[in-house]
């Protein structure tokens, strides 16, 4: 499944990931997530995010492990990591 598939009404989690590439413009899963993203402003469907996924993501603190704050979206695991958006 991807977000296309997601119909009228549909409830849905997002994970930070998405949000994430929404806000950057991710080259490849961009235009994805700000569909996504849009749909939910229009209310076609409901988006849901706990607040425990955003706090690693958008800590505007170092973490206590001596990372920069950009430092957990550019790891070499993330880059690996697949997106189920497309």
């Amino acid at each position: 499944m991807t977000f296309v598939d997601l119909q009228t009404g549909d409830a849905v989690f997002i994970d930070a990931n998405t949000l994430i590439y929404h806000f950057t413009n991710h080259a490849k899963y961009g235009a994805a997530c700000t569909e996504l993203v849009e749909r939910i402003e229009h209310m076609e469907i409901q988006g849901f995010t706990p607040s425990h996924c955003l706090a690693p993501r958008f800590n505007p603190y170092p973490s206590a492990r001596g990372m920069s704050r950009d430092s957990s979206l550019t790891t070499k695991n993330q880059r690996q990591r697949a997106c189920w958006c497309c």
